[in-house]
């Protein structure tokens, strides 16, 4: 059996977007050029992420392939989040 790993940039609402679906504060976050996910990254072969997020990194991304080196990328769709 292959081991699970979680890595998530969420929000102190528990969500990784904001009302708007939008990314962009996790883009603005400083981190002091300190990162931890390229080390994440090449730890596993196979990505699973929200439904949402996916579809906004894939504009975000344009013609460049999401995780071209990964065996598989999943998407899955949470129940939706009252107002």
């Amino acid at each position: 059996m292959r081991p699970v790993y979680f890595y998530g940039a969420i929000s102190l609402d528990g969500y990784l977007s904001d009302n708007h679906d939008n990314l962009q504060w996790l883009f603005d976050t400083d981190l002091n050029q300190q990162s931890t996910y390229e080390a994440f990254e090449r730890q596993v072969d196979t990505v699973v992420m929200g439904r949402v997020t996916y579809q906004e990194t894939l504009k975000i991304l344009g013609d460049e392939p999401l995780y071209p080196d990964k065996e598989k990328n999943y998407s899955v769709q949470a129940p939706s989040r009252s107002s």
